[in-house]
């Protein structure tokens, strides 16, 4: 058999050439339009932020950098040494400066974006004529039952005059309730049984937690810590790719469309179902009754430490984004919502209790259906993008001279 002609194996040659050439460009672009870098991305490591706490479950390790790293962005966030991310603020308050802590989950903590673009940072800033420190408390997955504790271990020592709390109907509610946590992860998922829930006697009002179990939490912390560091040290190379992000990311969402919703639609949109037969009804009332007692605690507390207590709401990516309800439409079909359903009955609340309620949702809804403006991260990630951040700062600003809660 002949070998094959020099001009065969020159055109194989251009081919590949040229392909690695394309395959550059293309990656090169990717990176461009994605990151705004040719640099790698890197790999993130933001999983191992996360160490158990006796009472809340979790807590953030202080002076820890992590990378968070998706197709909406990438973002190093720096905790200080108390494992918050904030600057290192000290506990006793100067004279003549009016102090707020913030508190909340994920969108508070913001490692979705960098620390200035976030609300508690952008708040402080419009404030700073007028002496005011913002102390963002926020940690990634906590519910109102762990910001109530927290804001007794550890808001307190800042001497707030004001602590304002940032309410995601989303998760919040369902965080509170174990049988609605088990319902969406399973019993024996850390995010069911790792974290704190309340009872006790509705007609007393005293709340009395349950707390994890720590000896299985710290059990489970040291599995997984073990089992990201040995993904993240055996990851390929390729992984790194932009191109490679998004091809994974492409192949999930032919996936998400050929197969059912992972998890039960009544429960993780359950907040704004309405109608006569809503899908475990008795879970969610109980979880609101929880909720609004754990908010009754929490102003409690501050109001003990002689600070004044306000909520803002967080809309959802569900509640705001039209297009995004149209790509989940067909997973959530036969339910009826209300969207303004959970800030309706916490303005409600408020009103009944004294508590000031600022409902961020028609500011957001507004924005983004007028504007066609992105208040949220579009494809790996449903948190505020900067956008809103900065429209819920200002917000929330205006809401407090309303509400003459600044000096």
């Amino acid at each position: 058999m002949r070998p094959p002609p020099l001009k065969f194996w020159g055109n194989l040659l251009l081919l590949l050439v040229s392909s690695a050439i394309a395959f550059l460009l293309v990656e090169a672009g990717a990176r461009l339009y994605l990151f705004g870098s040719l640099a790698s991305p890197g790999l993130s490591h933001d999983k191992l932020l996360n160490v158990p706490h006796p009472e809340r479950g979790w807590q953030l390790l202080p002076d820890e950098t992590v990378l968070s790293r998706t197709l909406d962005y990438v973002v190093s966030t720096h905790t200080n040494h108390r494992g918050l991310n904030d600057d290192d603020t000290p506990y006793e308050k100067p004279p003549g400066v009016f102090r707020i802590v913030v508190l909340g989950d994920s969108f508070m903590f913001g490692k979705e974006i960098e620390r200035t673009q976030g609300l508690p940072a952008l708040l402080e800033t419009q404030l700073k004529e007028r002496r005011v420190e913002v102390i963002n408390l926020g940690v990634i997955g906590y519910g109102t039952i762990q910001e109530c504790l927290l804001l007794r271990e550890e808001g307190l020592k800042y001497q707030p005059d004001l602590v304002l709390l940032g309410f995601y109907a989303f998760n919040d509610i369902r965080d509170n309730s174990k049988a609605l946590n088990e319902l969406m992860w399973g019993p024996q998922v850390i995010l069911t049984w790792g974290r704190p829930y309340a009872g006790g006697d509705n007609a007393k009002g005293a709340l009395k937690f349950e707390f994890p179990d720590i000896h299985r939490l710290r059990r489970a912390n040291f599995e997984r810590r073990e089992r990201f560091t040995k993904e993240y040290e055996m990851a390929p190379t390729y992984s790194r790719l932009a191109t490679s992000m998004l091809t994974r990311y492409v192949l999930r969402q032919w996936l998400k469309k050929m197969q059912p919703l992972e998890f039960d639609p009544a429960v993780l949109f359950g907040p704004y179902l309405e109608g006569d037969a809503i899908p475990h009804a008795a879970e969610w009332k109980q979880a609101w009754d929880t909720t609004e007692r754990v908010l009754l605690a929490t102003r409690d507390t501050a109001r003990e430490a002689g600070a004044k207590f306000a909520i803002f709401t967080i809309p959802s990516r569900f509640q705001v984004d039209a297009h995004y309800r149209e790509m989940v439409a067909d997973q959530v079909a036969g339910l009826k919502f209300d969207l303004q359903k959970p800030e309706k009955q916490l303005v409600d609340f408020g009103q009944q209790e004294g508590i000031p309620v600022l409902d961020l949702t028609p500011v957001f809804s507004e924005v983004q259906e007028k504007q066609g403006t992105p208040l949220h991260h579009q494809l790996e990630d449903e948190h505020w993008n900067p956008n809103g951040h900065a429209l819920a700062a200002t917000a929330v600003r205006k809401f407090l001279e309303e509400q003459r809660l600044l000096p």
